[in-house]
């Protein structure tokens, strides 16, 4: 029976507009690399931290779900003012509807959504997928899947069923590429080595070995929202679909800020660019 749902929670959360979906114990996630490396760091002191998944009532399996953001479809991960991105957009619909079949269907099952952002309560989405069996941590420490390599954008929510797993698995791209993503990098957030093993006494490290700074990256991310300006631009319709956009947008175009976030060591990735 268990079995049996988790296939039909995966099919549903398909037809409501992912595409991939997968189901990972809580528990698991108490225990995963980023949790225990974060929390080294102080992040667990952060308000609203929630390295502990298990804390979000009596949940006990995670549903993650990934739409796919092409390289065609760019505007899917910017922001537009203060407007979430698409993508994101297209996410929280997906959630809201799963959530909105769950409670019809399964009165008994407690579902919790979750917010993206670690610091609001949220989980680190990366980690969850990668034991769900959607992909595995890559060298550019993004997850990385079969079909559409790097290019996917995460969500989850929690629920009270113990569902079967459905990973994590042993697909595994990384191990002998050129590393395309490193070398794209434009400052240079993959040339020195900043965690060991043996320090962070944990098996996986981010981006495989340890070499990724994330303050590095996190400065082009600071200068793409600090330097992005205002242009006239046709808001995407997804924005106002019911239940996503604010009451106050309208369609078409809009002087806003555009934040365009650098995606290069996502793009240079060759996993997946023949199907997106």
């Amino acid at each position: 029976m268990k079995e049996q749902l988790s296939q039909v929670i995966v099919a549903r959360a398909l037809e409501f507009g992912a595409d991939l979906c997968g189901i990972a114990p809580v528990g698991v996630l108490r225990d995963s690399p980023s949790t225990v490396i974060n929390a080294a760091y102080g992040e667990a002191s952060r308000p609203g931290y929630c390295g502990d998944p298990s804390k979000s009532g009596d949940a006990k399996s995670t549903i993650i779900i990934a739409v796919a953001h092409p390289k065609f479809k760019p505007e899917m991960d910017w922001w537009f003012g203060s407007i979430n991105p698409p993508g994101n957009q297209l996410l929280i619909e997906v959630i809201i509807k799963l959530k909105q079949w769950l409670t019809v269907n399964y009165p008994a099952i407690k579902v919790y959504p979750l917010p993206y952002h670690v610091e609001n309560g949220g989980i680190y989405l990366k980690d969850a997928a990668a034991q769900a069996g959607l992909g595995c941590i890559g060298k550019n420490n993004l997850l990385i899947t079969p079909h559409y390599g790097p290019q996917v954008r995460l969500r989850a929510m929690l629920i009270s069923e113990e569902l079967v797993p459905t990973g994590p698995g042993s697909f595994d791209p990384c191990a002998d590429c050129a590393m395309y993503c490193r070398k794209a990098c434009p400052v240079r957030a993959f040339d020195e080595t900043i965690w060991t093993k043996e320090a962070m006494q944990v098996d996986i490290l981010p981006a495989r070995d340890g070499t990724y700074n994330r303050r590095q990256c996190n400065i082009t991310m600071d200068s793409n929202s600090t330097d992005a300006r205002e242009e006239i631009v046709t808001l995407p319709e997804i924005i106002f679909e019911k239940n996503i956009g604010s009451e106050n947008d309208t369609p078409g175009k809009q002087a806003v800020k555009v934040i365009r976030y650098c995606r290069k060591c996502e793009l240079a990735c060759p996993v997946g660019h023949n199907k997106v």
